[in-house]
């Protein structure tokens, strides 16, 4: 019983985060020059498609920002995108 209530608990933690990520890709899909990228996808597959598309695209790029310790650079990261 205990491991199935720490599973649950890690559950709402990781479901915490998600929606923590999709509300910044949808400020993103106003203001920011990623909303190519959203108004793309949500063309074709729809709006919580690009929402959730555009939030792991903001993931990967913290995660290579963080890994290579580098500026973020976004025109570069746009275009090596492969929603372009």
């Amino acid at each position: 019983m205990k491991a199935l209530k720490e599973r649950i608990e890690e559950m709402e933690a990781i479901l915490k985060e998600r929606a923590k990520i999709t509300d910044e890709a949808k400020e993103v899909a106003d203001e920011h020059p990623l909303h190519r990228i959203y108004n793309k996808i949500k063309a074709r597959r729809g709006e919580k498609v690009a929402i959730v598309a555009t939030a792991r695209h903001l993931a990967e790029s913290a995660y290579w920002v963080l890994t290579r310790k580098e500026y973020y650079k976004e025109n570069r990261a746009i275009r090596a995108s492969s929603f372009s």
